[in-house]
């Protein structure tokens, strides 16, 4: 049987269109649920699976793959903007987005799109697989390319039919009939038949494109069936394969976890948590923990506690241990104890399992209590910053340089708007030197009352000291909420580590964690560094923070 790409389109039923793949091939046959992957970078990293389904980020001279048979699913375009507004405001309420979604009313966040771009989503992530290589595509060009698309698939199906769609690939691969499961549905949202006329010529309007390409795919989709309908009989038996009929005794048997040692001390549960996103989910950028607890049912001379993060394919991504970490831990008494490693995510999108291991010196060699795979897992959905792209986050800084005497350029005072080493023993001297530079990178002027967000923001060393990021006195990022009249109501808000120690003349992007006030009203978030223990910033060096204007607000 011939392997499948289904390029998931947000909001077209994937979801429920991978549990039908599931049941026809097994899970462990198809990948885990794909968010902002590169589409060639997941072809590489999921091979092996019988089903690629995920929402892939396609570049311009991307194309689909030969070896597979590639499906995608389109929605009506006016009932696809309804569905993903309201689950971005009623199903999402908890998880980190923009907070206009939650905050508008449905008219208001209507005129907000008008003239804005990214709202054309089934045409913005088709379009690359078959765009000339362009460097300013107008809207017709990536139109156009959209369509040259549709017709590269083996497969396309509109959302509205999905369980005649999912009835031809069974006809294709020789599968049983069966319904596409229901799944992952919107609440609270209204229907387009509950739409004005004034709602409806707006929408119209800004989703023209995309109306044109969805019924270039349903009339494609409507011709496939029709053919399929034609074909019904002795045509279709032929594309049957021979080695239809058993796929499910063809199923590998996902491989048991290894686990072995003495049990002296043994591993009772590993958890996994984001600092933002909470349990088993931890964004790029964001503070995650791996918990390790344990027991102890005999005195312990010694005692190293390790883990190790895996990739998809089982690939060693990260792994470290208490004796590596310098910390020495002899003598432990029976009883119940809980470690914490604690990092800055660098892993990029993905899904990755968890190892940890109980034993006494340096590896299990030296002998080993428990050594536990695959004990927990760590789900990787989309990056805090968006300032890089790929597998792994790194810190980057960037310099331009003038090669000729006639070399002569300005630099804009306004950023675009894009989106461990050492002991916790070092204790760093007080600084003395406040000249710095932080900058938001994102818009925040309304939020939700209690609303936990993450502003990006650019912080610049502009002294001639080093900030600690590590220590008993970090510099840290931190705010202040005051009232339009100046009045604190905040005076001291969470705190956002930077990535890293930043050296003079250096900066880093950090992803700032703010809570809002808990009651409605016009505020001013005032930003700056913190040397814990010492000084703020812009209590030293006013210039060095920044001030916003906030209305916290009650969603409509």
């Amino acid at each position: 049987m011939k392997a499948i790409l289904h390029f998931h389109l947000p909001r077209t039923g994937g979801t429920a269109l991978r549990e039908f793949f599931e049941h026809q091939v097994g899970e462990s046959r198809v990948s885990k649920p794909i968010t902002g992957m590169k589409l060639r970078d997941a072809l590489l990293q999921w091979e092996h699976a019988q089903v690629i389904s995920g929402h892939f980020a396609a570049l311009q001279g991307d194309r689909l793959p030969c070896d597979r048979y590639n499906i995608t699913v389109l929605r009506n375009p006016l009932d696809r903007f309804l569905s993903d507004h309201f689950f971005r405001k009623h199903n999402n309420v908890g998880r980190v987005i923009h907070t206009s979604v939650q905050l508008s009313g449905f008219d208001e966040f209507i005129d907000q799109c008008q003239g804005q771009a990214g709202h054309l989503v089934q045409l913005d992530m088709l379009s690359p697989l078959a765009l000339q290589h362009s460097s300013n595509p107008t809207l017709d060009d990536q139109l156009q390319a959209a369509k040259r698309a549709i017709d590269t698939f083996d497969g396309v199906g509109v959302q509205e039919e999905l369980d005649d769609f999912a009835h031809m690939l069974c006809a294709e691969f020789g599968w049983s009939i069966k319904a596409v499961p229901r799944s992952n549905a919107t609440i609270q949202r209204i229907t387009l038949d509950a739409l004005n006329s004034r709602q409806r010529t707006l929408l119209d309007d800004l989703l023209a494109p995309e109306i044109e390409l969805y019924e270039y795919a349903l009339s494609r989709f409507r011709e496939n069936r029709r053919s399929y309908i034609r074909c019904a009989g002795r045509e279709a038996a032929k594309t049957i394969p021979l080695d239809a009929s058993p796929i499910a005794t063809e199923i590998a048997e996902a491989p048991v976890a290894l686990e072995f040692g003495d049990r002296r001390a043994e591993i009772l549960q590993v958890e996994t948590v984001g600092a933002l996103l909470g349990a088993g989910t931890a964004m790029t950028g964001e503070r995650v923990s791996i918990k390790v607890r344990f027991a102890a049912h005999v005195l312990l001379e010694q005692l190293n506690i390790g883990i190790a993060i895996k990739d998809e394919r089982g690939g060693l991504a990260f792994g470290t241990n208490s004796l590596q970490l310098g910390r020495r831990f002899a003598r432990v008494h029976p009883g119940a104890y809980e470690v914490t490693f604690t990092m800055l995510n660098r892993l990029g999108c993905g899904h990755y399992s968890v190892d940890a291991a109980l034993v006494q010196g340096l590896t299990h060699l030296d002998g080993c209590y428990h050594w536990h795979e695959d004990v927990s897992q760590l789900e990787v959905p989309s990056a805090a910053t968006n300032h890089a792209i790929g597998r792994v986050l790194m810190d980057a800084s960037v310099t331009l340089e003038g090669g000729t005497s006639e070399a002569s350029w300005q630099e804009d005072a306004e950023i675009a708007q894009t989106g461990i080493a050492g002991s916790f023993g070092v204790i760093h001297e007080n600084l003395q030197d406040f000249r710095a530079s932080l900058q938001p990178m994102a818009d925040i002027s309304s939020l939700r009352p209690g609303v936990d967000t993450l502003l990006q923001v650019r912080a610049s060393n502009l002294g001639l000291a080093l900030w600690p990021s590590v220590g008993r006195n970090p510099v840290n990022i931190s705010y202040r909420w005051l009232t339009s009249n100046g009045d604190v109501v905040v005076a001291d808000g969470l705190r956002s580590s930077l990535p890293e120690n930043v050296s003079p003349s250096l900066d880093a992007i950090v992803p700032m964690h703010i809570r809002s006030p808990s009651t409605p009203g016009s505020y001013i978030l005032q930003a700056s560094l913190v040397q814990e223990h010492n000084a703020w910033f812009i209590d030293q060096a006013p210039e060095s923070g920044f001030a916003l204007a906030v209305d916290v607000r009650a969603s409509q």
